[in-house]
């Protein structure tokens, strides 16, 4: 099988020059947004299609960061959306949950309880 190597995003520098190291590795991160910032890991899958032909697929999962650099979502989501207003829509499994910024930061989202969103 083919070997892939992405690069991996160990640690932050703040506006200050301060490190803030992370507490896992990413292969990406967005901007932050009202403190919060999107993470991803992703990994290349094999799918063969036909004998001897080889289809490598990307996949994506998502979690979500503070500037302190501390996990508030592990990355095991198909999209976050975290909008500047502190609202967040979080996709897995084909479903999509609302929860907001207090919540994450708080350590007390739950999805199994979260707010269903269309």
């Amino acid at each position: 099988g083919l070997k892939y190597k992405f690069e991996k995003i160990s640690h932050l520098v703040d506006d200050s020059g301060k490190i803030i190291s992370l507490k896992n590795e990413y292969n990406g991160i967005t901007s932050f947004g009202k403190d919060l910032a999107v993470v991803w890991t992703k990994k290349y899958i094999s799918t063969f299609k036909k004998p001897s032909r080889e289809s490598v697929e990307e996949e994506k999962k998502f979690g979500l960061i503070d500037t302190d650099g501390n996990e508030l979502l592990p990355c095991i989501f198909e999209s976050i959306n975290a909008h500047l207003d502190g609202f967040v829509e979080i996709k897995k499994d084909g479903k999509i949950k609302a929860t907001n910024k207090q919540i994450l930061i708080g350590g007390k989202f739950n999805w199994n309880k979260a707010t269903p969103w269309k």
